[in-house]
C-alpha cells in the first residue's frame, strides 16, 4: 500500500439486527485506522453511507484515491460522489487504470470485514445480552409504541457512545510487530495515519475544500436521516431525558433510565 487514504473500505454490519440497530463503518487500509463506526436507523438506504462518507471527508479534509464497498445497491450514491470528487480534485488520476470506486464481494473486502469479529466479541455481544435481559424480564414490550420509541431513542445513543469510545481505543492500540505482513506493524493505526513518512508511506489524501464538502452535505443529508423515532417522539424523548436528570448512560443503567423516563 502506498499509504493512508490510498484506499478506504466501508461496509454495513447487522449483528444488532434483533435490536433494529444496524451499524455502518469506514476504515483506512494502510493504517487500519477506523474512520468511523455509526449506528443508523437504516443501513440499506443509499443516502446513509453517502452522508457518513461526506462527514468523514469533511473531518479529514479530503477523499482517498479509492473507496471499496461490498456489493449492494446502498453504495451507489457514495460511489458517484467519490468518483465526482476525484475527477474534480485529482483529474490527473486515470479513472480506468486507477478506479475511484469499486464494489466487491464481502469476503474480499477484508479491510473492514476483519474489524467486525473483534467489535462483536468486545462490544456488541454485551449489548445483545443487556437487551435480552430487558426483554426477558418484561421491562420492555416492543408492541407498545411508547416503550418501543423510548427504548430505541436511548439504545441508539448508548450504542453510538460506546462505538465512539471503541474507535478511539482501537485506533490508539498498538498492532504487534509482524515480519510477514506487508502493511506497517509495531505501532498504532493513529501513528501510521498521522506520521506515514516514518513508516515509508505517503499520505494519499486528495484535499477537498471544506466549503465544497459542506455544500454536498447540505444536499445529500436530508433532515431526519439519522433520527431513530418520529419527530414527535424525538422531542418527547429528549424532554423526558432532561426531566430525569440527563444521566450518563451505560449498559448497567440503561433499563433503569428507560423505566424512569416511562414513569415520568
Amino acid at each position: 500500500s502506498l499509504g493512508p487514504s490510498e484506499e478506504w473500505s466501508g461496509d454495513g454490519h447487522d449483528k444488532l439486527a434483533r435490536m433494529e440497530l444496524p451499524i455502518w463503518g469506514l476504515r483506512d487500509k494502510a493504517s487500519r485506522r477506523l474512520l468511523g463506526l455509526w449506528v443508523v436507523p437504516n443501513s440499506r438506504l443509499q443516502s446513509v453511507p453517502a452522508a457518513l462518507f461526506l462527514q468523514v471527508v469533511r473531518k479529514e479534509g479530503g477523499i482517498p484515491i479509492r473507496v471499496t464497498l461490498d456489493q449492494g445497491t446502498e453504495g451507489g450514491l457514495l460511489g458517484k460522489l467519490q468518483t465526482q470528487l476525484r475527477i474534480a480534485f485529482a483529474p490527473n488520476l486515470d479513472p480506468v487504470e486507477i478506479p475511484a470506486f469499486s464494489s466487491i464481494k464481502s469476503v474480499y473486502n477484508i479491510t473492514i470485514e476483519r474489524s467486525w469479529r473483534y467489535l462483536y466479541e468486545n462490544v456488541l455481544e454485551s449489548f445483545l445480552e443487556a437487551w435480552a435481559i430487558g426483554v426477558r424480564s418484561g421491562i420492555y414490550h416492543e408492541a407498545v409504541p411508547i416503550e418501543y420509541s423510548v427504548s430505541r431513542w436511548l439504545w441508539a445513543r448508548l450504542v453510538q457512545q460506546e462505538l465512539d469510545k471503541y474507535v478511539s481505543e482501537r485506533n490508539a492500540c498498538r498492532i504487534r510487530r509482524q515480519r510477514r505482513v506487508h502493511l506497517p506493524t509495531g505501532d498504532s493505526p493513529d501513528e501510521f495515519w498521522f506520521h506515514p513518512e516514518e513508516w515509508d508511506m505517503e499520505d494519499c489524501l486528495i484535499a477537498v475544500p471544506p466549503e465544497y464538502t459542506d455544500q454536498l452535505i447540505a444536499e445529500f443529508s436530508p433532515q431526519g436521516l439519522f433520527q431513530f423515532v418520529s419527530d414527535e417522539m424525538e422531542l418527547a424523548c429528549a424532554e423526558l431525558y432532561v426531566a430525569v436528570g440527563s444521566p450518563k448512560m451505560s449498559l448497567l443503567n440503561i433499563w433503569e433510565i428507560y423505566t424512569l423516563m416511562l414513569r415520568h
